[in-house]
């Protein structure tokens, strides 16, 4: 009987995504979790999802499935740990992040809000974090307030909106091992991380179309 339910939330997630339906997927992708949970306490074997501090990119397998079961991949060979993990179970949120090739757009999903921008807005939005390498630890704020001007021109937001928007772009970032806390922590300031590639992530996400953080 699991895999009988295995197979049709296999088919319920490859529809949703191709359907653009992201609440749906992100629904079928918790009852997968679920189910391989209770697989493994009816065999006696420990399974759990630990909070982390990286992105899983959820795989497709073969006819565009998703194996949960795969390594998780990350477009870094050797991802950081930052050392400001929330303890599993406790503060925990999820993140989504869509790639929607045929609009050239990403959709960031975190409940109840879902943005969506162009993928020349996020590489925009990348190289402007990039310009900021070596200099002083930096917020949300500080990037908005130097580079919100640009942005606009790049979407549709008012410039609250843009700026909740581009606050919520920096959990991305911690999740991705883009922006890491320096040595000495600031409360809601961030560095760059050493060695990013503005391409390579962008190309990261197009390849898995859907990550889970």
């Amino acid at each position: 009987m699991p895999a009988k339910y295995e197979e049709q939330l296999q088919e319920i997630l490859h529809e949703a995504i191709q359907e653009h339906n992201y609440d749906r997927a992100e629904q079928a992708v918790h009852h997968m979790r679920n189910l391989e949970r209770m697989e493994a306490f009816i065999a006696g074997e420990d399974i759990s999802y630990p909070e982390r501090n990286g992105a899983e990119a959820v795989v497709p397998g073969e006819n565009g499935l998703v194996d949960l079961s795969a390594p998780t991949v990350s477009f870094r060979e050797q991802p950081r740990v930052n050392g400001n993990n929330i303890p599993a179970g406790r503060g925990r949120e999820t993140l989504l992040l869509y790639y929607i090739e045929e609009e050239g757009l990403l959709k960031f999903k975190k409940a109840p809000q879902t943005y969506a921008v162009s993928v020349d807005f996020f590489r925009t939005f990348l190289q402007n974090l990039v310009s900021w390498e070596n200099k002083s630890p930096f917020s949300s704020k500080d990037y908005f307030e130097a580079f919100g001007d640009s942005l606009k021109e790049k979407s549709t937001y008012q410039a609250s909106t843009l700026r909740q928007f581009i606050t919520l772009l920096f959990r991305y970032c911690v999740k991705l091992d883009i922006l890491e806390k320096p040595e000495v922590h600031q409360r809601s300031r961030y560095i760059l991380a050493d060695n990013i590639s503005v391409e390579e992530i962008i190309d990261y996400i197009k390849e898995h179309r859907i990550l889970q953080m």
